[in-house]
Parts: C-alpha cells; sequence; structure tokens
C-alpha cells in the first residue's frame, strides 16, 4: 500500500515551525552578543597590585585593560588607541593603566601570555616594547603561531633589552602560567566577556573607542 503523502497544509506547518526555530535560535544567539555586560565585581574589590602600570600610581583614576595577544582587535588597540590613551590621560596624569591577560583565544594564546609575563618579570619597562612587537607580529587567530621558539625571536630581533634565551626558557617552563591563571579569575570577576576589555574605575566600557575611555575618565573624576 503508498504511503500517504504529506498534505499542503501539514507542510506549510511543518515550515512555520522550522521558521518560528529559527528565529529563536536567531535571537539568542543575537542576545548573548549583544547583552550588557555583567556587572563583575565592585570597583572597590578589584586589585591589579604587581600588573604592568602606565602612569603615575598617584593618579585619580584607574584604567585597566584585559587582552589576548591572538586578538586583532586587541591589535588595533595597541596600535591605534593606546598610543592616544597615553598621552592624552596617563602623561597628563589623569589616569594610571594597568594590563591585564585574559588570553581565551586557544592554548597558544596563554602561552603568550606567559613570554609577556615573563619580559616583564626580567625588564619592566622592556615589557611594553615586547607587547607591542608581539602584537605587530600577530598571526591567523586561528593557527596556533605564539610559540616559545618564535616569541623569543620577536624579542631578539626587536628588544634587545631583553635576554631572548632567558625569555624563551621562562616560557616553555611556565614559570607564570599561575600568574596568568589569576589575571583570567580577576578578569571573570571583572565581568570580561571578551577582548579588549576596558575598565575604568572597575566599570567595564561598552566600547574600546578612546572616545569611550576619555568620557569614563572624565566621568570617574567628576564622581
Amino acid at each position: 500500500m503508498a504511503k500517504p503523502r504529506t498534505s499542503a497544509p501539514a507542510q506549510r506547518l511543518t515550515l512555520v515551525t522550522l521558521g518560528v526555530l529559527a528565529l529563536v535560535v536567531l535571537g539568542i544567539v543575537l542576545y548573548a552578543r549583544l547583552a550588557p555586560r555583567a556587572a563583575g565585581a565592585a570597583a572597590g574589590e578589584l586589585s591589579f597590585d604587581g600588573r604592568p602600570m602606565l602612569g603615575d600610581p598617584a593618579a585619580p583614576v584607574e584604567i585597566a585593560v584585559f587582552e589576548d595577544f591572538k586578538c586583532p582587535a586587541c591589535a588595533y588597540f595597541d596600535e591605534s588607541i593606546l598610543p592616544r590613551v597615553e598621552r592624552e590621560l596617563i602623561e597628563t596624569g589623569q589616569a594610571r593603566m594597568y594590563f591585564i591577560h585574559y588570553p581565551f583565544l586557544g592554548p597558544d594564546s596563554t602561552t603568550a601570555a606567559i613570554a609577556s609575563e615573563c619580559a616583564y618579570r626580567q625588564n619592566e619597562a622592556a615589557f611594553w616594547d615586547f607587547k607591542t612587537y608581539v602584537f605587530r607580529s600577530q598571526g591567523n587567530e586561528t593557527q596556533e603561531w605564539a610559540t616559545p621558539a618564535r616569541l623569543a625571536d620577536i624579542a631578539r630581533n626587536n628588544v634587545p633589552a631583553l635576554d631572548a634565551d632567558e625569555l624563551r626558557a621562562c616560557t616553555e617552563e611556565e614559570r607564570y602560567a599561575e600568574v596568568i591563571r589569576a589575571d583570567r579569575e580577576l578578569g571573570n570577576r571583572a565581568g570580561v566577556r571578551g577582548t579588549p576589555t576596558v575598565l575604568v574605575d572597575g566599570v567595564a566600557l561598552d566600547s574600546f573607542s578612546f572616545e569611550a575611555i576619555q568620557a569614563a575618565v572624565q566621568n570617574a573624576q567628576s564622581n
């Protein structure tokens, strides 16, 4: 006996059901991307003591930037926005800025973070140059490129104040892995959901543009 064919109304109902499900899924995805950041910990509960810092420690406003060395937007921030933040907000004494590791894009995100921490412990001033050159040497975020050997070569070729061989050994031994894990936990407590994330006096901004950072600093100064 021939199998009954699905009626046209039933087919239309199936298509409508699938369409509704697709809209629900799309709504969930959009909400995940566009939902406001989690409030995270209160400003007084976050301490960035001991982390790489630019500016006067007594500056009235605290900026913290969470970054991943494999993150293209972080490389853009480092090259195009950070110099203006330094020039107009940090060097003028309005704010101090901390760099915090938040590796999440791959295992070599953590490798790069450890290498930069090794650079910081070896020479605090040279850390900033190393950080800049790692971002400038950034590979594809979907590929593992941040190896101890390559990171040591970046130091050797661009930052003479660093001992590249020592940096490689430090990275391979993962000497500061616990520091990186602590940074990640700090970011989680702050409500970080991606990189770069900028906090001004403990409050995560919705944008990492210079204008957003400047406005937040000015608002913090007036409170």
